[in-house]
């Protein structure tokens, strides 16, 4: 029974060790910005690497569409930090995992999604979706963004 628990130990403690760790985001939107934000990784033309604090920052624009030279990020990220205009603790918004747990008026960030979209070139195009606004913003954010078509996005 002990050799079973040692086992079981190893094994548990092997996939702990294994799973891989990200880095962890920084997401800055325009004042009063409320809908989809898309980040398209590995784009030569994107804006560039940033970090503070050891955590990638991205800096949205206007329109909620950052093209970056990061490349993608998996593994355990953690929650990103979102904050409006500048990175100080009054600025920052609200994360929700669950946005069913949101207020009607309250303003927060959800999301996290990941995909990937395939021209017919072979290459992939590697993004990220998030939402921020209220719940009613963020569900027509959601809708507005199974319109868009990354691959033109990401040109």
């Amino acid at each position: 029974m002990m050799k079973i628990k040692s086992i079981l130990i190893l094994i548990m403690s092997g996939f702990l060790f294994a799973c891989e760790h990200g880095e962890k985001e920084i997401i800055v939107v325009p004042r009063n910005y409320v809908g989809y934000v898309i980040v398209i990784y590995n784009q030569k033309q994107g804006e560039g690497k940033s970090y503070l604090d050891g955590k990638r920052v991205y800096k949205i624009p206007q329109n909620g569409i950052l093209k970056t030279q990061f490349p993608g990020d998996y593994g355990d990220l953690g929650l990103p930090k979102f904050y409006y205009d500048d990175i100080r603790a009054s600025n920052q918004i609200p994360y929700f995992i669950d946005t069913k747990t949101m207020s009607s008026k309250i303003v927060g960030a959800s999301g996290g999604e990941t995909g990937v979209a395939e021209p017919n070139n072979g290459s992939e195009i590697e993004f990220q979706l998030f939402y921020v606004g209220t719940q009613k913003d963020m569900e027509k954010a959601y809708s507005d963004v199974q319109k868009l078509d990354i691959l033109k996005l990401a040109k």
